[in-house]
């Protein structure tokens, strides 16, 4: 997972008054204390998530192009030639 800033994600996102509430809570528990362990996702955090990627799979359905094997080889060996140049 790449790291992100919550304030940032949740004012971009416009979740629904519950879920920014229970978000909040998390982060100041977080801001409050070390990081110990899990513990169960809240429902409406997760169900919030859920119907996220469910509309995101519905919008690639219509709007998503398959990638051709050839379209992929070619990019997996840009994308290895330019680590390889970063690299060194």
């Amino acid at each position: 997972m790449a790291p992100m800033h919550f304030p940032t994600l949740m004012a971009e996102c416009d979740p629904p008054e519950e879920v920014a509430a229970l978000v909040a809570g998390l982060l100041a528990r977080k801001a409050r204390m070390r990081e110990l362990g899990t513990a169960p996702l809240p429902v409406p955090i997760a169900a919030f998530v859920a119907d996220a990627f469910e509309r995101a799979r519905a919008a690639c359905d219509v709007g998503c192009h398959r990638v051709s094997g050839v379209a992929k080889a070619e990019t997996d060996a840009f994308f290895r030639a330019v680590v390889r140049r970063e690299a060194a």
